[in-house]
């Protein structure tokens, strides 16, 4: 056949990940680890090289590539006639990692757009063009799959899940008046390396603009294990306690509880040390999680216990 050059493929592809995460979710996840391994059966006697390019863009305009410059062009094994013949094949194996690609930064980017292309080279390391001998069979099968590692070592910074709840989808609150007091309770024992904190915005919507924003109560959720290179030691735990109280004497947040018709809840997450190191995620972490709402008020009408 020669020495050819064959465009194999070139397109795009468009996730718009941006416009629908950024209602609910913003910040920074960073896998330090990460592998995408391709992996391709060749039933095919034409060995060659495999040229790839790969482009991802976010909605910012930053572009980052997935290869770094001169390591995209990859060798495709072929099997010896004596093997198409028999339907025998030859695996080839394509790796992205941290050290031969930048799939870190590429997957930190979280790209809205990814361009790609690829070009195979026929028998490209062949030295005598005129003596090439290639065979192709109806015997054996071609397969290519695609397999993802994304180990658990990370850092999460600036991590916010976001939404907002009206007040009339809570049930029976229709029915609760004269509210004297609120408490929130939150009690942890946590081996995570995570901070997790929570903000509730006390809103008014019928008011305009700012007004809208009545005032907010901070609550500390998680406070993160104590990591050493990045681990939290088997023996190691953090307890914390955390416990928010409104009562209509003392406390003017209670009156805005009130006002309020809806509430913003938003999730603040990061991993130890503000995010700024990689951590790593074991089976043995443990998590006890104790949480309780009470208060004094007035309820009228008839308990749904269903």
């Amino acid at each position: 056949m020669g020495k050819i050059e064959e465009d194999v493929f070139e397109d795009s592809i468009d996730f718009q990940i941006e416009d629908f995460l950024k209602n609910f979710l913003s910040g920074e996840i960073t896998f330090y680890d990460p592998k995408l391994r391709i992996v391709y059966h060749n039933p095919v006697g034409i060995p060659g090289k495999f040229k790839m390019n790969i482009v991802g863009t976010n909605s910012k305009g930053e572009s980052v590539s997935a290869l770094k410059e001169n390591a995209n062009m990859f060798t495709i094994h072929a099997p010896t006639c004596d093997m198409v013949k028999n339907g025998d094949v030859i695996i080839s194996n394509i790796e992205f990692n941290k050290n031969s690609s930048n799939i870190v930064d590429f997957i930190r980017l979280m790209p809205n757009k990814i361009a790609y292309s690829g070009k195979y080279l026929l028998n490209f390391d062949e030295p005598d063009e005129n003596s090439i001998v290639n065979c192709v069979s109806n015997v054996g099968n071609a397969r290519l799959t695609v397999e993802v590692e994304l180990p658990m070592k990370l850092s999460i910074k600036d991590l916010v899940l976001r939404q907002e709840v009206p007040l009339s989808q809570i049930p029976e609150i229709e029915n609760i008046t004269n509210i004297e007091s609120l408490r929130l309770f939150v009690y942890t024992e946590n081996q995570l390396p995570l901070d997790v904190k929570l903000k509730i915005t006390m809103l008014d919507t019928t008011l305009v603009g700012a007004a809208q924003e009545l005032g907010v109560l901070d609550v500390i959720v998680l406070e993160s294990g104590s990591t050493i290179n990045g681990k939290v030691a088997r023996n190691s735990t953090n307890k914390h306690t955390e416990e928010i109280v409104l009562t209509s004497a003392t406390d003017s947040r209670l009156e805005k509880f009130l006002q309020s018709n809806k509430l913003r809840l938003e999730v603040l997450v990061e991993t130890d040390q503000q995010g700024n190191v990689p951590v790593i995620f074991y089976t043995y972490y443990g998590l006890k999680f104790n949480l309780a709402v009470d208060g004094k008020f007035l309820y009228e009408g008839k308990l749904n216990m269903k």
